[in-house]
């Protein structure tokens, strides 16, 4: 293997989805079922990744365009495109704080929420090509703005200021406009 990720708890102790397991493993109900020993997989979650170097220079590293979100799932297809391997291992684990790297002012959580739809449409584009991001983003942007005249009609300032930062990023990512101006 070239990746190799490991169980991910969240700040309680419960294990979370890390990896594609949950298209994998499926329970009649429904339900993913964690796998308890190691399994290749299409992608991991980038906050625990453990990578050989030579590899990741060799597909060319990360991604620069992309400032936020999305590039452990870009890193882990150009890998596996590459032919080598994706490892869940969930002897090995890890605790994932979710958003305790930056404050939860409305400003972080609307610059998050903008990058976050920029980087999906950008990865389609990347990966599936123009007519997957383009039907994936004005499903999207039909779905935000529903979201952002609804949190307008509740008179929810930070529904409607994330929203608003969703359909910026998707329409800039739309545009092929870089997730983040270039300095000169």
């Amino acid at each position: 293997g070239v990746i190799f990720g490991p169980a991910v708890a969240n700040l309680h102790g419960t294990r979370v989805l890390t990896h594609d397991a949950s298209r994998i493993f499926r329970r009649p109900q429904g339900a993913a079922i964690l796998p308890d020993g190691p399994c290749c997989v299409e992608f991991l979650l980038g906050a625990a990744l453990f990578c050989r170097t030579d590899v990741v220079r060799k597909i060319g590293g990360f991604d620069e365009a992309m400032f936020l979100f999305y590039e452990d799932d870009d890193i882990c297809h150009r890998v596996r495109r590459a032919g080598y391997s994706v490892i869940y291992y969930p002897a090995a684990g890890a605790t994932h704080l979710y958003g305790r790297s930056s404050p939860l002012a409305l400003e972080t959580l609307a610059l998050k929420a903008r990058h976050m739809a920029w980087s999906r449409l950008y990865l389609l584009r990347k990966h599936r090509g123009s007519v997957a991001m383009w039907t994936e983003g004005v499903l999207r942007i039909a779905l935000v703005f529903g979201e952002g005249l609804w949190a307008l009609l509740r008179f929810d300032r930070a529904g409607w200021t994330i929203a608003w930062a969703r359909l910026a990023g998707l329409i800039d990512s739309m545009r092929g406009e870089p997730a983040v101006p270039m300095r000169s």
